[in-house]
This record gives structure tokens, C-alpha cells and sequence, in this order.
């Protein structure tokens, strides 16, 4: 018998067919001995269903844990993860999106992690940049992309401002207690769920890290699915975590998520074509004091 804790990898799959077979390739050969692998294809207008169902025929005899494939009418990403998470028996969830993949080591890391630190409930983990052919760009996407500091982020006190004012994450690097789940779950009105997530359980206390890279993140000239009106959902998303989070913090992490507010309301009206002028003039006002204040923290933490 495996006395591992069980570790739930949730996959909210949407066209990604050409890149499903390494993500579920990935979760198959992780490194970690007692999984269950849950999938939901959130609608996909590709092969996405198709390609799973022959890997998985064509796999089924060396995958030693449960693995639930289903397919649905499309609902959203965060209504996808938190159906996904009601799906789920692990101890630990995993998410892990249908175009990444993971990294031998990386569930036994963070699981480690939690294990030893029972005052956390959520823990993250460092990620390689990976392009659509799977070349590698960066070692460190936290550092090398988004220029975050680690030293920051293995500090307790530090990582919610870190955050804030260096938001640096992305990729499936997120991994959390089962009660997280329970007493948390994704913001279905957003687009973008990530964000809201973090800020809330950073306000907490509940999130951790660990300097380990988890999982392979793909990057891509210009994201699929891309046009107009998603990248006004996209801006309200945004908008709407910085509105409803600022709530959480003080100091200068409240003042910088006020300051993101505003940009965010300039940059969709001007999408929007509202009072261009207005628009304008709100974005470079949250922009100079996302500045300034982004310039103080640099100098309280350099």
C-alpha cells in the first residue's frame, strides 16, 4: 500500500489538442506514486475529446491510478476548476492546464513543503518558459519573464506585497490542501481566476513557496483565441480582482491595487471607445502612481 497522501490533478481541457498527449504524458510519469488524473473538456471546438480518448486506449494499461475523462458544453475555466475540484478525492489538488506540462519532482516538492509547514495551505513553485514546439526559453519564468525576487517570495512576511507589486506567476504551478478548496473556490465571473486567487489566500497568510521548477509553461506569439472583446473581458477580469482585493490589503499594497483600478477603467474605456480623453487621463494616473508607489516599496524591500 502507498501511505502517500492522494494527489488530485484537475485539467480543464479547451482546444488544446496539440498539446494534451505531453500535458497527460506528464501526469502520468510525475514522479509521484499516488495520483487520480480528472479531466473536463470545457467545449472544445477541436480535436481535444478525440486525441484524449486514443491516448488514453492506447495508454490504459500503464496508468496505475483512476483517470475520468469527461466532455461538456462550455462553462468557463473557473466553473471548470471548481466542478473539477467537486470531482476530486485528493488530499492535495493540482491544477494543471491542458497546454502545460509537469516537471519530474514537482508534486513531491510541494507536497513536502505543506507537509512540513502545516500553517499553509497553498504553495507554488518556480516554472520553465517552453514555446509551442517545446524549446525552451527560460529556466526561470518567475525571474527571467516577470523579474520577481525569490528572496522575497521564501519570506513569509514579504510574499503577499511581492505579489502585488511583482506579480510574477504562471503556468499549473499552484498546489493546495483539499480544505483550501473547500473554503475557496474560483471566482466564476472572471476570465482571469489566478490573480483573485492568490490575493486572497496572500491576504491569509495561507501561500508558500518553494524555489523549484514544477512545470513547463508555454508561451505564444500571440495567445489563441485572441480578439477585441476578449481582451475587454480579459481588462474587466483584471479590474474587478484589483477592485474587490484592495479591500484586503493596507499601506502601499492597497494604494498600488487602487492605482491599478484606475488603470484598468482607462484602458477599457478606451477599448470601449468611451470619453477617449477621460481614458487617457485615468490610465496615466494609475500608471504614475503604480509608479511611484512601486518606487517606495523597491526602496523599503530593494
Amino acid at each position: 500500500m502507498d501511505n502517500s497522501p492522494l494527489v488530485s490533478i484537475l485539467i480543464p481541457l479547451y482546444n488544446h489538442d496539440r498539446y494534451i498527449v505531453r500535458c497527460l504524458e506528464s501526469a502520468v510519469d510525475n514522479g509521484y506514486s499516488n495520483t487520480e488524473i480528472l479531466i473536463i473538456d470545457d467545449g472544445s471546438t477541436d480535436a481535444s475529446t478525440r486525441t484524449v480518448d486514443e491516448w488514453y486506449e492506447a495508454n490504459r494499461d500503464r496508468i496505475n491510478c483512476k483517470f475520468e475523462f469527461t466532455s461538456r458544453a462550455n462553462k468557463g475555466l473557473s466553473a471548470t476548476l471548481n466542478e473539477l475540484f467537486e470531482k476530486s478525492c485528493g488530499d492535495f489538488i493540482v491544477i494543471l492546464a491542458s497546454d502545460d506540462y509537469l516537471l519530474s519532482g514537482g508534486i513531491e516538492v510541494r507536497t513536502r513543503y505543506l507537509s512540513e509547514h502545516p500553517e499553509k495551505m497553498f504553495v507554488v513553485g518556480d516554472y520553465r518558459v517552453v514555446d509551442e514546439s517545446d524549446e525552451q526559453l527560460n529556466e526561470s519564468g518567475i525571474e527571467e519573464i516577470y523579474h520577481g525576487r525569490k528572496k522575497y517570495l521564501l519570506d513569509d512576511k514579504a510574499i503577499a506585497s511581492e505579489l502585488i507589486f511583482n506579480w510574477c506567476l504562471a503556468g499549473s504551478i499552484y498546489l493546495g490542501r483539499r480544505q483550501l478548496y473547500r473554503d475557496y473556490t474560483y471566482d466564476e465571473n472572471l476570465v482571469i481566476e489566478d490573480w483573485d486567487y492568490c490575493l486572497r489566500i496572500a491576504a491569509k497568510g495561507l501561500m508558500g513557496f518553494v524555489d523549484y521548477p514544477v512545470c513547463a509553461y508555454r508561451v505564444y506569439p500571440k495567445p489563441p483565441g485572441y480578439n477585441e472583446s476578449r481582451e475587454i473581458r480579459c481588462t474587466n477580469s483584471m479590474l474587478i480582482t484589483a477592485r474587490k482585493n484592495m479591500q484586503l490589503y493596507h499601506g502601499l499594497p492597497r494604494v498600488f491595487l487602487w492605482a491599478e483600478t484606475l488603470r484598468y477603467r482607462g484602458y477599457l474605456a478606451r477599448l470601449t471607445g468611451k470619453n477617449r480623453l477621460l481614458a487617457l487621463l485615468i490610465l496615466e494616473l494609475g500608471r504614475m502612481v503604480m509608479r511611484l508607489t512601486k518606487w517606495q516599496h523597491r526602496r523599503n524591500c530593494p
